[in-house]
């Protein structure tokens, strides 16, 4: 059997019932969240549960009361502004948000943990509608259930060190939360949870979205051991690792826990439905869209073995910078070989980098990474390069100094 499909799991709480000018930038927090990329171009899953909402459509089986809390199990499709028009159109109430907190980890309970990388939990609110008076068996339950999930509490203003570059980093400051103004009692409990527990975080709402993308799988990943070929002759054993891994937000859960069915469109005319029986399948070869059946269009996949191969050099100007800002880099270290010293020092030398084509496993879609050397840590650091057909428009770089 293949290895499992690796995906984030997440619960986002949103609070309905903030101050005015907070519930703006939240709102944009959310949509941040939900429109980095297509939902369908993730692994990942989510819930959304709205706090502060006047109906109730949950029950939380380990309290039995969760009043004021909206379960968004209508949203099956993406769309940002569906999304944003179903938040401020709900009517609000007084919730519990520590009753909202267990629901979600009883919630994260069922979820199947073959694949997961990472169980995330986010708060989002002002807690200016919250309640001031806490059961101290809930608020129990909520640190005992956090041992191995990431809680991120956005909104609290906190004090915040000038220097956090490491997960180490974040992990010292959340044990000493320190807030900005007058500490009330639903932000009193916040601190007692973030500081007992191991993975949890409460800030501003900009910090808190980055923390949410990039503070999680703080284990370095399994190091890639397949040799750096050079034509036919030269293969140098290399260790290629990610150190900053693409980011991708989650899906909203859909009805049912299910996947609805396909359905076919225009790329011109997104309104127009197109039946699947009158979908041409093909190929795009110089710039032209080459139908081919489906039995001829299957052979144009890849059928090499998995590689890792210097295919060209170029100058490092060659490589666009928006390309260098991407998501995911690895890095690419010798095994204390000569021959990799030699290609990294000449091609430093000479302001050059090297395109490899990497196949992670057999038959899979090559993916043609640019190598750049770096003489002083020893290492080549690569940057995943498009394909032409995935690049919407023609980048223009512009010398602004």
């Amino acid at each position: 059997m293949p290895p499992a499909v690796k995906k984030q799991v997440s619960v986002i709480i949103f609070d309905v019932n903030c101050e005015k000018e907070f519930q703006e930038e939240a709102n944009k927090c959310l949509m941040n969240i939900c429109s980095t990329k297509w939902f369908s171009g993730s692994k990942d899953w989510t819930k959304l549960i709205l706090l502060n909402t006047a109906e109730t459509n949950v029950e939380n089986p380990k309290f039995q009361k969760a009043t004021h809390l909206l379960e968004a199990t209508a949203l099956v499709e993406y769309d940002p502004k569906l999304i944003l028009q179903y938040i401020e159109d709900v009517k609000v109430g007084e919730g519990d948000w520590i009753v909202a907190l267990a629901l979600a980890i009883e919630s994260l309970k069922t979820i199947d943990p073959k694949g997961v990388l990472a169980i995330q939990l986010l708060l989002i609110s002002d807690f200016s509608h919250a309640p001031t008076d806490f059961k101290r068996n809930q608020i129990t339950f909520v640190l005992n259930s956090l041992a191995n999930c990431f809680l991120y509490v956005l909104g609290p203003k906190v004090k915040v060190p000038t220097h956090l570059s490491s997960f180490d980093d974040v992990q010292q400051w959340s044990k000493k939360v320190e807030f900005v103004d007058e500490e009330t009692p639903s932000l009193a409990i916040v601190k007692e949870i973030v500081e007992g527990t191991p993975y949890s975080v409460v800030c501003d709402l900009d910090l808190g979205e980055q923390l949410f993308y990039n503070y999680r799988n703080p284990v370095p990943l399994q190091n890639w051991l397949v040799p750096l070929t050079v034509g036919t002759e030269l293969a140098i054993p290399t260790k290629t690792k990610r150190f900053l891994r693409a980011t991708y937000p989650p899906r909203i859960k859909e009805e049912g826990g299910e996947r609805g069915e396909w359905s076919w469109h225009l790329s011109n005319d997104v309104n127009a439905e197109v039946a699947y029986d009158n979908v041409v399948g093909g190929v795009f070869r110089h710039g032209k869209f080459v139908p081919l059946t489906r039995d001829v269009e299957d052979n144009f996949k890849s059928r090499e073995a998995r590689c890792f191969k210097i295919v060209a050099f170029t100058e490092q100007r060659n490589v666009s910078e928006a390309i260098l800002c991407g998501n995911g880099s690895l890095y690419v270290e010798g095994d204390n070989s000569k021959n990799f010293e030699l290609l990294l020092r000449l091609l430093a030398e000479r302001k050059m980098c090297a395109i490899a084509k990497r196949i992670y496993l057999a038959n899979c879609r090559p993916t043609l990474f640019a190598l750049f050397p770096n003489v002083r840590d020893g290492v080549f650091v690569a940057t995943s390069l498009p394909y032409r057909d995935s690049v919407a428009g023609a980048i223009v770089e512009q010398d602004l100094r």
